[in-house]
């Protein structure tokens, strides 16, 4: 986390004065830290179902804060997704539309959906904006995503595709 958050700090310092390369680490050093922060607290969750009478003494102790929030009831409705061209090479920009109640995103990636087993976990976020990088330059890759909100996982969005940039 103390990598990540330095890591986070320089590229916001680099991408302050630099160009295009430096604006893209900015990107990806803010998804790493937000996957980490969603692991972080799914770390916390973990710890606290598995141990409940120790759970508070465990978190308290390892600095967490303890909050409850009330349960939202049900699961997040269906999202939409939409995959736009950028002028950087080897991404694609993904935008996650029509969601309140999602805390974060499953974003699945494939370069053949007709074949369900082709699909694969490409990454975590809790941002709606998202630029998917370390792609193939002038590769189709087709994107889906499920939204996940205190009651669970949603419903997967309909495919959205786009070639990456050359």
């Amino acid at each position: 986390m103390q990598t990540a958050t330095l890591q986070l700090s320089n590229s916001i310092t680099a991408a302050e004065t630099g160009g295009a390369l430096e604006k893209q680490a900015l990107v990806t050093a803010e998804g790493t830290f937000d996957t980490l922060v969603v692991r972080l607290k799914e770390y916390a969750e973990n710890i606290a179902n598995a141990t409940p009478e120790d759970a508070a003494e465990i978190l308290l102790s390892g600095g967490f804060t303890i909050i409850k929030t009330p349960e939202k009831a049900g699961l997040p409705p269906q999202p939409a997704m939409v995959a736009k061209f950028t002028n950087i090479t080897g991404t694609t920009k993904l935008l996650i539309k029509g969601l309140s109640n999602a805390k974060r995103f499953e974003i699945l990636m494939s370069t053949n959906p007709g074949v369900d087993n082709l699909w694969t976990d490409f990454d975590t976020t809790t941002k709606r904006r998202y630029i998917a990088v370390g792609l193939t330059p002038g590769t189709n890759y087709y994107f889906k995503v499920v939204p996940y909100g205190t009651a669970g996982a949603g419903p997967e969005s309909p495919v959205a595709s786009q070639l990456a940039a050359k």
